[in-house]
């Protein structure tokens, strides 16, 4: 076990005992800045499960963060950053702690080459979007179709012409296209 969450779960043990935290509660667990978008995507359901108002989402944040992280909001909180504004907390959050630029996002996507198995090839592009910045959808969709064989390319285009809202539309076009490659 982590070191990390053995303390987690001596905290989290005491606060049981003493009646702070009902077992019903879902556990986040607390984040030091290694795994930040992940981490801001559970807090948020954990929030909505508790029927917290967003506003008070920045504030109540604190609770789960320790290290680097804690030390960054209190840096956000004596610069005066307001708590109340939670899109921009996330985002100033992930632009401290995601790793990944976005030139090295587009390196790694480049390097998911097509290798016959949609399944493999969508869950390789949705890895790397998900540890990555922010980038349009439009742009995402243009990534996703770059590394696929042209033959399979103007088949789920349709010659070009067919256009996706997202890279998800498109992986889903390309899992049901009746093609050689398809897996049975």
């Amino acid at each position: 076990m982590e070191p990390g969450m053995a303390e987690f779960f001596r905290q989290f043990a005491s606060q049981m005992a003493l009646g702070l935290v009902h077992t019903s509660q879902r556990s986040v667990g607390y984040e030091d800045g290694k795994n930040m978008r992940n981490f801001l995507d559970l807090v948020e359901l954990d929030f909505i499960e508790r029927g917290l108002e967003e506003r008070q989402w920045g504030e109540e944040l604190k609770r789960y963060l320790t290290g680097d992280a804690l030390g960054y909001w209190l840096y956000l909180c004596r610069t005066g950053v307001p708590l109340t504004d939670w899109e921009q907390l996330r985002q100033r959050f992930c632009a401290q702690f995601c790793n990944m630029t976005k030139e090295r996002m587009k390196v790694m996507i480049a390097e998911n080459v097509w290798r016959g198995d949609h399944h493999a090839y969508s869950a390789r592009f949705a890895t790397i979007v998900a540890q990555g910045v922010s980038i349009a959808p439009d742009l995402l969709v243009g990534y996703y179709l770059a590394n696929l064989p042209v033959e399979i390319y103007r088949e789920i285009t349709q010659g070009g012409t067919r256009k996706f809202a997202d890279w998800q539309e498109a992986a889903a076009a390309l899992a049901t296209t009746a093609a050689p490659w398809r897996d049975s």
